[in-house]
């Protein structure tokens, strides 16, 4: 393989014979490679600055003042030492100081209580160790790596953050007017310098400026620049629509591999799990450290120095994803995800109805995304009692638009739902069953039922069996098959401890039990319990998640599993 030196490569990327040809045909080689020292012409001076008027990056070859160096090495160096002399391996003092930290966070332990608990734990220890004194002494540790945050006031009730130069010395909030600062519900009296509530900010440039400063590290964050797909199958998010929708977009941004693109994860947040399921959910205001770090990284960029190459270059950054579920969606992209226009593809024209003794909003508009010669199209009765006879509604991908912010929604979330939904209707959940008095009256209402009882007869009604729920006699018998299967070690959880065989219930579960039980077991565990039409649909419906859930798929096969 050879280096490439094409406009696009620009000698940061080898390349076979043929591609090598391709690249130079179609691109052109980089106009500022003058001097040709990665193909063996000397390179003369060792100083050499590249500026290109079409990049916007530069690079230096520049060495790394020794005593930074030298400084990063010590603190990794003391980070690896071992617990103690003859300790195993995966126990170094950075290890261990994670771990406890972690574990105060998830149990909420005061620090008081923490730092009895590292004494009793310090003691029990050789006399020789590196094991943490104190809580002051972690945070110490982790802020000489960068691993701090900063402290932000906010307001009470979520309103706005107390920084920038209009905000940061306000003692009210400018929207709610509230005090800054905590009040005594007892005496009412202001703790001026006590914040009433505290953003903890944990900023990305500094953490980006020391992976850079790990020559392993750097080295893996271009990966992707050498590793593209070769057969059309999409396994890593280089080979996605939006990672060739940017490129096109700013090829100067593209042609520096170590420029950044992050995905932003906002799916259960919830700090030492002491949130309410009801808690405001103002992200927009807690985000915006985040938006202008993101801001900076993608308009000026930060100088960083690559420990690899051994120069300083010019690091961008840009926000492609955002991952999260559906209630996060409607937060983060601005879109209405519940009410009357919940579908953020139909927009205005979603087909919603109100169930009045629900009390909740139905969308039953779901035949308009088939084929529009659909048998199902056709069915009335089978479904809201009108035949459907619009035309599917576009969706917008990135070759659609100049570049959109791609919101994913978080496919392990959304197959936990739809699985727990499943097992609930066949399983004739009390609470979340689909047939009861209180269906029926609401399908008198949309005129969708025959034969309706008087209400006379309404009350000593007794419900038949749907035929997408089991019987009591076929209950114990599927959860019979759960209850006794058996999982190599690392497979799943122990899903037995789940399945309650005397109250026929199955609870308990975690997200992946619910992903290997949607894939791989509920269409057997179903098989001759339920008729075969409705095994067919339980089996369809595992086999759209097993084929998105793969380790590599197609572009065409995604246009076919999204139909």
């Amino acid at each position: 393989m050879i280096i490439c030196p094409c406009a696009i490569c620009r000698n940061l990327s080898p390349q076979i014979d043929d591609d090598l040809e391709i690249h130079l045909m179609r691109y052109g080689v980089d106009p500022d490679y003058d001097i040709w020292c990665a193909h063996g012409e000397d390179a003369g001076p060792s100083t050499q600055v590249v500026d290109n008027e079409s990049s916007d990056h530069i690079d230096v070859d520049y060495e790394l003042p020794e005593f930074i160096e030298e400084e990063y090495k010590k603190k990794v160096e003391e980070a690896e030492v071992p617990l103690y002399p003859g300790c195993k391996k995966k126990y170094t003092k950075l290890s261990a100081t994670l771990i406890l930290y972690k574990f105060k966070a998830d149990n909420g332990l005061a620090t008081e209580s923490f730092d009895e608990l590292l004494e009793v734990f310090k003691d029990m220890l050789p006399d020789v160790n590196t094991f943490p004194e104190s809580d002051y002494t972690i945070k110490k540790f982790l802020k000489e790596f960068d691993l701090g945050y900063k402290k932000i006031d906010a307001c009470i009730i979520d309103c706005c953050l107390f920084r920038g130069e209009k905000k940061k010395n306000m003692q009210n909030c400018p929207e709610c007017n509230a005090p800054r600062w905590y009040v005594n519900p007892r005496t009412n009296e202001i703790n001026k310098g006590v914040p009433a509530k505290v953003l903890r900010y944990f900023p990305i440039i500094p953490r980006i400026q020391r992976m850079f400063l790990s020559a392993s590290n750097s080295e893996l964050l271009t990966w992707h620049s050498t590793h593209h797909s070769q057969d059309g199958m999409m396994r890593h998010p280089v080979d996605s629509i939006q990672w060739r929708t940017v490129d096109q977009k700013w090829p100067s941004f593209a042609s520096e591999p170590r420029n950044l693109r992050f995905g932003l994860a906002a799916d259960g947040f919830n700090p030492y799990k002491n949130l309410s399921s009801t808690h405001r959910n103002d992200i927009d205001v807690y985000l915006e450290p985040l938006i202008d770090d993101l801001k900076e990284l993608w308009s000026n960029g930060v100088e960083i120095y690559d420990a690899y190459k051994r120069v300083m270059f010019n690091q961008k950054a840009i926000l492609l994803w955002t991952i999260n579920d559906f209630p996060a969606y409607g937060n983060l992209a601005g879109l209405t995800t519940k009410g009357e226009f919940a579908c953020p593809v139909c927009g205005p024209e979603t087909f919603s109805k109100w169930l009045q003794l629900a009390n909740k909003t139905v969308y039953m508009c779901h035949r308009i995304f088939l084929a529009q010669n659909h048998a199902f199209r056709s069915k009335y009765k089978w479904f809201d009692g009108t035949k459907e006879r619009r035309r599917r509604p576009k969706i917008f991908t990135g070759l659609a638009v100049v570049l959109s912010l791609c919101h994913n929604l978080d496919v392990m979330h959304i197959e936990k739902n739809v699985c727990e939904s499943v097992l609930a209707t066949i399983l004739d959940v009390n609470g979340k069953s689909k047939i009861d008095n209180e269906s029926h009256r609401n399908l008198e209402l949309l005129e969708l039922m025959e034969d309706v009882p008087n209400d006379e007869k309404r009350d000593k009604l007794e419900l038949p069996y749907a035929p997408y729920t089991l019987t009591k006699v076929k209950k114990p018998k599927f959860c019979g098959k759960l209850y006794f299967q058996r999982f190599p070690d690392g497979y799943c959880s122990n899903i037995t401890n789940c399945v309650k065989l005397q109250q026929c219930k199955i609870q308990g579960l975690k997200s992946h039990d619910h992903h290997v039980l949607m894939q791989q077991l509920l269409s057997v565990a179903l098989k001759g319990l339920l008729p075969e039409g409705l095994r067919k649909a339980i089996w369809h419906l595992s086999s759209f998640f097993n084929e998105l859930c793969q380790k590599g798929i197609g572009q065409k096969k995604v246009g076919r599993v999204g139909r």
